[in-house]
């Protein structure tokens, strides 16, 4: 009997234990899906957006602004503007300008929101060329409500290798990461829509360093290791496959369009005299989807494909040479170093973006064409 007193005793303690004392209804609470975050003046502008779940609002969502010194600062604020308590464990997107990431960096302000448990951990980061406000401002009368509208845009970026993707989470691992740099979606207002641009490139401060276009981060993530496949390329072909031909377009140019389905890369690290050195063989299967030329591709598959390794190469030598010429390196080179030249390594792990700069790095792509079409 007694020890069924204890048991009894055990079970309330522990169902006591496991009650939602700091609990939320849903129709107290209002559901943050947007935070953005700027500089003015030296003020840190926070803006926040959320539906409104109410059939008589003109609105489908709001959007609260605040001016004040922290993230966590701003809730209070947010509080008592808002007709529910601030909930953000549903946030989907974090924007912040490009101007303030060119002053002051991210990390500062993204301290709160890896505290606590309560935020989302799968938030999105983006940059925004220009000010959030435009972004913020605008009313597409065709699209979803903004916070919508921005996750679609970035998953399909990510979908179709348009950009770097990274979470807030990911981005924690990336900024304290020795070996490897930031990298995040960049996007820009237009007149009827945003576009994603391209991506922002980040020192482990996260203070804004360059910009890849929409090309340059098929390349980056690609090398990475992180595309989605298919992947299509667009190459212009050199003057030696010019020849007359009712497929050429107007301007007079050769193009190729190819699906990489398929791609393996090899990475191997040394270091002599005195500098690291990188070889990266890259072999890729691709589809043949479009030419603007006349080309027996079967007869001249060697002088073909020979081209093909050659404009690829050149495309991710630039790509390579901006991405040091910046200090930088997201593709993640210095993990590399670190697992195969760890004395060395270790010299240098506290300012590896500027060592890398002066690394040498070969790129050896090597692509297997298995198919050209169905119909010559």
């Amino acid at each position: 009997m007694r020890r069924k007193i204890q048991l009894a005793l055990l079970s309330l303690s522990i169902l006591a234990l496991a009650g939602c004392g700091d609990r939320i209804d849903v129709e107290d609470a209002t559901l943050a899906l947007l935070y953005g975050m700027e500089l003015e003046d030296d003020h840190l502008n926070i803006y926040e957006m959320n539906p409104v779940f109410n059939k008589n609002a003109e609105k489908k969502y709001e959007m609260y602004k605040v001016s004040t010194d922290t993230t966590r600062h701003a809730r209070p604020i947010f509080n008592s503007k808002m007709n529910g308590q601030l909930v953000t464990g549903k946030v989907q997107v974090l924007m912040f300008s490009n101007d303030m990431l060119e002053k002051e960096g991210i990390m500062p302000y993204l301290d709160s929101l890896y505290r606590d448990a309560k935020n989302a951990a799968n938030m999105r980061l983006i940059t925004v060329k220009g000010s959030v406000s435009s972004i913020l401002n605008s009313e597409f009368k065709d699209k979803p409500i903004l916070p919508t509208y921005l996750t679609n845009l970035i998953d399909v970026g990510k979908r179709t290798n348009q950009a770097a993707f990274v979470t807030d989470q990911e981005f924690h691992t990336q900024a304290f990461e020795k070996g490897i740099t930031p990298a995040i979606t960049e996007i820009q207002k237009k007149e009827e829509n945003i576009q994603i641009s391209g991506s922002s490139l980040l020192d482990n401060r996260g203070k804004y360093r360059a910009s890849l276009s929409r090309r340059e981060s098929a390349f980056m993530v690609m090398l990475q290791r992180k595309a989605n496949m298919p992947l299509s390329i667009t190459l212009t072909m050199p003057t030696e496959f010019k020849r007359p031909s009712l497929l050429k377009n107007i301007s007079g140019k050769d193009f190729i369009t190819m699906t990489v389905f398929n791609t393996k890369r090899k990475v191997k690290t040394r270091f002599s005299q005195g500098q690291f050195a990188f070889d990266v063989h890259l072999k890729m299967e691709v589809a043949i989807e479009e030419r603007t030329f006349e080309a027996n591709i079967d007869n001249e598959l060697r002088n073909f494909t020979r081209v093909l390794n050659e404009q690829i190469k050149k495309e991710l030598d630039a790509l390579l040479e901006k991405i040091r010429q910046n200090k930088l390196d997201p593709i993640g080179f210095g993990i590399y170093a670190r697992a195969f030249c760890y004395p060395e390594w270790k010299k240098v792990k506290d300012n590896w973006p500027e060592t890398f700069a002066e690394a040498k790095v070969n790129i050896y792509p090597d692509i297997t064409i298995r198919d050209h079409g169905v119909t010559e």
